[in-house]
């Protein structure tokens, strides 16, 4: 059996992990790279860091209008299928592996529906409900060409049972439980707060990369502006767990018992730029009022071992990243999400994760708050038991294998 998986952002490439490790050693697994990121900290890193090998193909795409992206990668990706339809059917894909919400992902389903190959999605049904977002938009088409949906939890098989998807809805759990357990292995000997000279339970962690968040000045603004209020943190506001050890889900064995904060220290805010973030800032002329906030350490993106040591570490988490939202949740730190809406609606649950909009004072006062955690574990049971990519591939052998 021949499986092709189409990847090309760092959320595609994280997810694809553990399912190359599930599949490779039954089939001829495939790994299609679209481009869509394509320098070296957002991309070969994390093949590097996961030991994902190399693609087979890489289409070399590159950034492009969404527009244009998608449908350079939609030339690239059935000019592939065909060459193989020419070559003998031997060669052709019996499934295309896609994951998440990039544009990569629409793209890849398109493509293989287009040449009639059977499509599976990975992590189908999320739902933020607010359809101007692009990722919206991507998981709503792929999850309507798709054969095979392997949802991650029980609200996104509810959801994909009310749009009266074609395909067949399995409810796998979430590949990240695996990948944080897997990754921790590796992450608790990183030195990135070293390197960055972080104590831990001291710092924000903060992300944002989405173009609604990032093409506007306010935004931007509003941001930079809470970042230069936040001043510091006391014993008051500590946390109950360990540097770097995430609540019981499986994936450690560490009892929340120890406090941070003996004295009031600086908050610092760690924020790893992503390649938009840093071209708008610079576009509306607000790079340099940011570089200039002395508790702000700005790095460039990086890999994936280094990232989850600082979410372990970190005091709380404040991004746009929907993947990210869910790491903090697994790592149990608490998590504020800049944003009007989550398809992870499950971290809202007993103030793990809190929305946000993006006025300065609001975002203070949420860092700030006391009460956004919890004093006990969060759920195991919500995103599954770590053995998503078995059942990922067990169900598509079941379905697809001639017995």
């Amino acid at each position: 059996m021949k499986i092709v998986s189409i990847v090309g952002a760092r959320p595609n490439f994280v997810k694809l992990s553990p399912i190359h490790r599930s599949l490779s050693q039954y089939c001829d697994h495939v790994i299609i790279h679209t481009g869509q990121h394509y320098d070296f900290d957002m991309s070969n890193v994390f093949f590097k860091e996961l030991q994902i090998p190399a693609p087979d193909i890489n289409l070399g795409i590159g950034s492009l209008t969404p527009g244009a992206q998608i449908a350079e990668m939609i030339k690239g990706l059935e000019n592939e299928f065909i060459q193989n339809k020419q070559v003998g059917a031997a060669t052709e894909p019996d499934l295309v592996l896609v994951y998440g919400d990039t544009n990569s992902t629409f793209a890849g389903a398109m493509a293989a529906s287009i040449n009639q190959i059977p499509v599976a999605h990975v992590e189908s049904g999320l739902r933020s409900f607010d359809r101007r977002m692009p990722e919206e938009r991507n998981r709503i088409l792929t999850d309507h060409l798709s054969d095979l949906l392997f949802a991650p939890t029980g609200t996104a098989v509810a959801n994909l049972e009310v749009e009266h998807v074609s395909g067949k809805v399995i409810n796998t759990g979430d590949l990240s439980v695996e990948i944080v357990k897997e990754a921790w292995k590796f992450s608790r000997n990183s030195k990135i707060l070293e390197e960055l000279s972080l104590k831990p339970k001291t710092f924000v962690l903060f992300t944002m990369h989405r173009a609604e968040s990032t093409e506007s000045y306010s935004n931007l603004k509003e941001i930079i502006e809470a970042f230069r209020e936040l001043k510091f943190i006391g014993v008051e506001d500590s946390l109950s767990v360990g540097p770097g050890q995430p609540m019981d889900h499986g994936l450690s064995n560490s009892k929340p018992n120890m406090r941070y904060g003996e004295t009031r220290e600086q908050i610092q805010i760690v924020f790893p730029i992503h390649p938009r973030t840093e071209k708008s800032l610079k576009s509306h002329d607000l790079y340099e009022d940011l570089i200039g906030l002395e508790n702000v350490k700005i790095t460039k993106p990086m890999g994936y071992i280094n990232f989850l040591r600082l979410i372990q570490d970190s005091y709380k988490v404040v991004t746009d990243s929907g993947g990210v939202q869910k790491e903090a949740y697994l790592c149990s730190v608490p998590c504020i999400t800049i944003r009007k809406s989550t398809e992870w609606v499950e971290t809202l649950e007993g103030g793990w994760n809190k929305l946000c909009n993006f006025r300065k004072n609001d975002i203070v006062d949420v860092v700030l708050q006391q009460n956004l955690k919890l004093g006990k574990n969060n759920s195991k049971a919500i995103y599954g038991n770590g053995n998503t990519s078995e059942i990922i591939r067990e169900s598509i052998f079941h379905r697809y294998t001639k017995k």
